[in-house]
């Protein structure tokens, strides 16, 4: 199965093998959803990852003021 890459292509994926009259393989169809099956395990855990980083962050006192913007800093680079 050849199918576009990007995740903006998953729905059309899942679609396509969930089609009751694909003519799609069985073993076609079984291989593209524990691919689906892994990606969505993923999307997960990095969504749990970023919002620990987020939540670490908000309570770390250097990165707290790494994402502040000061406006009297001069970037040497840029002057």
């Amino acid at each position: 199965m050849i199918a576009p890459s990007g995740t903006v292509h998953l729905n059309r994926l899942q679609a396509a093998i969930s089609d009751p009259e694909t003519e799609l393989p069985e073993a076609v169809i079984n291989h593209a959803q524990l691919l689906l099956d892994h990606i969505e395990m993923l999307a997960g855990k990095i969504e749990t990852l970023g919002a620990e980083l987020r939540a670490g962050a908000r309570q770390d006192p250097v990165a707290k003021r790494l994402m502040t913007k000061n406006e009297n800093y001069k970037n040497p680079a840029m002057v």
